[in-house]
């Protein structure tokens, strides 16, 4: 690697590592770490399940599944999707 290249991932990591030092000095417990503190919003916590559920293969797998059998692959995620909207509770 070049000296950019090492000057890019000292400067990228190091304002990463730098805020969360910041930010970890009002954590006070591992439950405020772990949930936040309680101050995250229902829709913030859904997407953030949505974006871990989803990963590389499941591209590759929705774009052969499309293939072979169309856009019927792609019910079983509208239904949860919508469900999971509808039918929330609190």
């Amino acid at each position: 690697m070049t000296l950019i290249d090492w000057t890019l991932v000292i400067v990228l990591n190091g304002s990463v590592i730098a805020y969360a030092l910041w930010r970890g000095k009002d954590t006070g417990s591992s439950s405020d770490w772990f949930l936040a503190g309680r101050t995250l919003p229902w829709w913030i916590i859904g997407l953030s399940l949505y974006a871990t559920a989803i990963d590389s293969t499941d591209l590759v797998v929705d774009s052969g599944a499309a293939y072979d059998l169309g856009m019927r692959h792609f019910v079983i995620n509208w239904v949860g999707l919508v469900g999971g909207c509808c039918w929330r509770t609190g």
